[in-house]
């Protein structure tokens, strides 16, 4: 205790600076602070535990913190490993050049400002 702030000191980390107690009702904030705000990046997991545990410690920390991450509607909507699988297409690589050709066919177009309109017959 130290003026009527509890902190701890971590015997097995290299730092021996201490590590501020959080109270249950202050969590949710520091878990938005490091994860949700415009610095915080929502990392995952093991980066957000990294970097709050360097300043501060609560019981549970691992497991509040893996809540909040899979819990965030942000980090579900946009990380990578949320997105569809690609799809089936399998394009073989070409051994030499020219085996493969393309032909992109779409149309007709319409007429460009000067007049111009693409002719299908040629």
């Amino acid at each position: 205790m130290n003026n009527g702030v509890l902190f701890r000191f971590n015997l097995y980390v290299d730092s021996e600076d201490p590590q501020l107690v959080i109270p249950k009702e202050l969590r949710e904030d520091v878990l938005a602070q490091y994860h949700n705000s415009p610095t915080g990046g929502h990392y995952g997991i093991e980066r957000i535990l990294q970097k709050i545990s360097s300043k501060f410690y609560f019981t549970d920390m691992r497991k509040c913190i893996a809540r909040h991450v899979k819990g965030c509607m942000e980090c579900q909507r946009y990380k990578p490993e949320n997105r569809q699988p690609a799809g089936l297409l399998q394009t073989p690589a070409p051994s030499q050049r020219f085996e493969v050709a393309a032909v992109d066919i779409f149309g007709p177009l319409p007429a460009t400002p000067r007049g111009n309109r693409m002719d299908p017959n040629n």
